[in-house]
């Protein structure tokens, strides 16, 4: 069986922000915005507000922003669960010289022979960008 990431979602406290550098500094496209009731969002992730979903496209990739005027927790960087997310393109280099140009901060990090690459975006989400083989 073959399997393929449908979507990403992050919850911000900064829509506009996280959309505008998505799509001004990473390429996304903006897609489709809807209100999510209250109850669905305490039935999914336990926070009880309602909340704008905001679709961003990449080719395949689809990013769902979250965000509410009501009280988001603060994410808890010392604790288990996803802490980022990769993103495959063509070609690496080009990519990451693309996207620092227009203004993403990028991570370099040196593992043996080789650089790994990370995006961080204004609310410190990490992409690492890898190349399709």
């Amino acid at each position: 069986m073959e399997a393929t990431c449908n979507h990403i979602g992050l919850i911000t406290r900064r829509p506009q922000t996280i959309i505008n550098y998505y799509t001004s500094v990473l390429g996304f496209e903006q897609g489709e915005s809807r209100t999510l009731s209250r109850d669905l969002m305490e039935a999914i992730f336990g926070i009880p507000i309602e909340a704008t979903l905001t679709k961003l496209h990449f080719g395949k990739v689809i990013l769902e922003v979250f965000s509410s005027d009501g009280d988001l927790r603060e994410k808890d960087i010392h604790g288990c669960g996803y802490n980022h997310w990769g993103l495959s393109v063509d070609d690496k280099e080009a990519f990451i010289h693309e996207k620092e140009t227009a203004g993403a901060y990028v991570l370099r990090i040196k593992y043996k022979d080789r650089f790994i690459f990370f995006i961080k975006d204004p609310d410190g989400n990490l992409i690492e960008v890898f190349e399709n083989k």
